[in-house]
């Protein structure tokens, strides 16, 4: 069955070598008549997906001394974060917080995850005006930010 929808696999196969978003459009269109065209189309978007790798920016954070921790928290989470998601090329954005009373010994209070692209997309990102905005904030709530950049790959994603 697959056979006779093997040709227009191919030719779509070669599509998303050079451009997904008409790849993606050519399959929607090809899938409504073609039942196991769209199962193998189904099975090459997990796959895609799976391969996907993201330059990750991870900044562990201490909060400013002389500040609560609920302050801290809310600085975080309502000014500080709507700065965050303005960034140019901004794929993801996570905010997690430390639990202290539960882990203590743990020395930080938080730590954010930034996805992007590529490493010179975070690097333009940060040094658009956006970031400089953002990275001018965080004086205002933290006392030192410590960022590791990393390669995510994708294991088991949603």
């Amino acid at each position: 069955m697959l056979a006779e929808d093997g040709g227009l696999l191919r030719i779509l196969q070669r599509a998303i070598c050079l451009n997904s978003n008409g790849a993606a459009q050519a399959a929607n269109l090809i899938s409504v008549t073609c039942p196991s065209f769209r199962r193998a189309w189904q099975f090459i978007q997990v796959i895609e997906k799976m391969q996907k790798t993201y330059t990750k920016r991870l900044g562990i954070l201490r909060k400013k001394d002389g500040i609560t921790h609920e302050q801290f928290v809310e600085h975080w989470l309502k000014t500080h974060a709507p700065l965050c998601v303005k960034l140019p090329g901004l794929r993801r954005y996570s905010v997690n917080l430390v639990d202290r009373q539960r882990f203590p010994n743990f020395d930080y209070d938080g730590f954010s995850e930034l996805w992007f692209d590529s490493e010179d997309a975070l690097v333009a990102s940060l040094q658009s005006p956006e970031g400089k905005t953002l990275l001018a904030d965080l004086p205002s709530f933290a006392k030192d930010v410590s960022p590791i950049i990393s390669v995510e790959t994708q294991i088991l994603w949603p």
